[in-house]
């Protein structure tokens, strides 16, 4: 009477064990959310480009504010498998003029990833310390607007 006792009990054991090895195989999805951001959209950006060409380049701002109107922000999150949550935030600052005039947040002008890695120059930018040391840094943004092409950006159709 023992042994179908013993043979069920083992059995009972034996699958538990080989379901216990599915549960932490479980996939889980990676959660992203607001508007992608990389360093290539920061490095085409120029202070006096309007609000229709900066919408053009960087997409719609996912926040603006009403007691801010002349301030767009952009954030992106993403929680990869169940991690930690990793979050960027880039902010946009108009006058009223509505051309661009300010950036601040987590993403700089300059090199993006890969250039970083390979040890190369941030492609183009000119390079924005004097070699004599004079000038503000204004002074200095001011020389790198003046220096660059200007091209037509698109304005998309309105839907």
């Amino acid at each position: 009477m023992q042994k179908p006792k013993f043979t069920l009990f083992s059995g009972i054991i034996i699958g538990l064990l080989t379901l216990s090895g599915c549960f932490p195989s479980v996939y889980k999805i990676d959660i992203q959310q607001g508007n992608i951001i990389t360093q290539d959209m920061i490095n085409q950006l120029r202070p006096g480009m309007t609000r229709a060409q900066v919408r053009y380049l960087m997409g719609s701002p996912l926040i603006t504010d009403p007691f801010h109107a002349n301030r767009w922000d952009y954030i992106y999150s993403i929680q990869p498998g169940g991690g930690a949550m990793q979050q960027e935030n880039v902010s946009l600052t108009f006058n009223t003029d509505n051309q661009l005039i300010g950036l601040a947040g987590d993403f700089l002008p300059g090199m993006t990833r890969d250039e970083e890695i390979l040890g190369g120059k941030p492609t183009g930018t000119t390079s924005s310390t004097p070699t004599d040391g004079s000038g503000s840094l204004e002074e200095q943004i001011q020389r790198e607007v003046d220096s660059t092409e200007i091209m037509d950006i698109p304005i998309p159709d309105a839907l």
